[in-house]
């Protein structure tokens, strides 16, 4: 009997050491497998970071602003004018406005701008803007197409304006351990204070200080002030929303994973 009984307790002593092996197998497995699962989770985030740094706009639109306005805006080196002079050829000046009509519809696709009245037709020869059966055809030296212009910019402007502020008080209540308890009018502070806003003020009519109801169509000089504001709030717009969007694609990764 006490043979049978240290035959069993060998026996035992094998089944667990047995046990105990196979446990070690499974957890150098686990071991191995979070290493990967961490160096996976590391390349995602890194192609993450990269693809949250480009900007999508400026890549394809190249819109450079003198912040002085001593020079024409340029749109992949085209200069935005008012009409042709000088070395400044009417070709030019057409196909410029249709570069940055395509940048305004794209930025106003990219910040889901809800503009159900508005139709953009950026032809190569001569851009239109459709405001519900209205058609303002985007030429040089013209003045109603140009005031459809800033309305349009105006409107997408504001809604930029009002996304951006919804996206920092996301990200800031999603930092906060005590976000749930932030009221109304905090969110409401924030959105005044805290909130970038573009180089200039406009409205439907008017761009800073100029009525453009009130420009004379031969003011060359101030159609082209008019212009230079037009552009700069055109590339405070496509900043927003190059961030906007590098903001959305990092938070949709970062949740997948």
């Amino acid at each position: 009997e006490q043979m049978d009984i240290s035959k069993q307790l060998d026996m035992l002593d094998d089944d667990l050491q047995l046990e105990q092996n196979s446990l070690e197998l499974q957890s150098r497995a686990f071991e191995n497998r979070e290493q990967l699962l961490a160096k996976t989770l590391s390349e995602i985030q890194l192609e993450v970071d990269k693809l949250s740094v480009i900007s999508i706009p400026r890549t394809l639109f190249d819109l450079q602003v003198d912040p002085r306005g001593l020079r024409y805006p340029l749109i992949n080196q085209l200069r935005l004018a008012f009409q042709p002079k000088g070395d400044v050829p009417n070709e030019e000046v057409r196909v410029a406005w249709s570069q940055a009509t395509q940048l305004l519809l794209f930025l106003g696709t990219l910040l889901d701008y809800p503009g159900v009245d508005w139709k953009l037709v950026p032809l190569a020869d001569c851009a239109k803007l459709i405001y519900r059966k209205e058609i303002f055809n985007v030429s040089p030296g013209n003045c109603r197409s140009l005031m459809a212009w800033n309305a349009l910019l105006d409107q997408v402007v504001k809604h930029a304006t009002t996304a951006v502020a919804v996206a920092s008080e996301s990200r800031r209540s999603s930092s906060s351990s005590h976000a749930a308890t932030c009221s109304v009018s905090t969110f409401t502070n924030i959105n005044k204070s805290n909130v970038l806003s573009p180089p200039f003020t406009s409205a439907p009519t008017s761009i800073g200080d100029t009525e453009l109801a009130r420009l004379d169509p031969t003011d060359h000089f101030g159609w082209s002030q008019v212009i230079h504001r037009m552009a700069s709030n055109l590339l405070w717009l496509s900043d927003r929303a190059s961030e906007l969007s590098a903001t959305q694609v990092s938070s949709m990764a970062h949740c997948a994973v």
